[in-house]
């Protein structure tokens, strides 16, 4: 199995190194860019885990890349991005996980911190990953066919029912797939 990568996004040659070195310890694999743009422009051609990415950068700031990222059709939308700062408000950091963060922490960095983050973050989308796989499986399980009115206003109840924890009674005749 390939390790993690993480993808690293700050202007400070220094810390793209020192994070750099702290994950690859870890047996991270990591990239490491100075601008949104060449970032974006990796993310787009390769792929990664998870991305560090650091709120003021030249040319492009990291909260329009986040907001980039969240954007696209592709299928990094829903990477797991912490922002790191060194000098953003409190205002900045609220707009940034407004918009997708997954987590942020200021600079200077602190290596357990980090490495906890990294850890909980991959977790998170790992685990969001297995939940997709299962309902994909559960769903093509348990298809129910029809297209009649009475079916789609079904589908329907079943839609606002599903996400939420309340028992449902389901009544019927014998043999009229209330199993389903």
């Amino acid at each position: 199995m390939l390790p993690p990568t993480v993808l690293i996004i700050d202007d400070e040659k220094n810390i793209r190194r020192t994070l750099g070195l702290v994950l690859e310890g870890e047996g991270y694999e990591v990239q490491g860019f100075g601008t949104a743009e060449e970032g974006l422009a990796f993310l787009e051609a390769e792929s990664a885990d998870l991305v560090i990415l650091d709120i003021k950068l030249p040319g492009m700031s990291g909260v329009d890349a986040l907001r980039r990222i969240r954007d696209s059709k592709a299928s990094y939308r829903d990477i797991p991005v912490i922002m790191i700062s060194g000098h953003a408000s409190l205002a900045e950091a609220v707009d940034a996980v407004r918009v997708g963060a997954t987590d942020f922490f200021e600079k200077p960095l602190d290596r357990d911190g980090i490495l906890i983050r990294v850890a909980n973050c991959l977790k998170q989308r790992n685990l969001a990953r297995e939940v997709e796989a299962l309902r994909a499986a559960v769903g093509e399980r348990h298809e129910m066919i029809g297209e009649s009115a009475v079916m789609q206003e079904l589908l329907g109840q079943i839609r606002k029912v599903a996400p939420t924890k309340s028992r449902v009674l389901i009544t019927g005749e014998s043999g009229t797939g209330k199993e389903l």
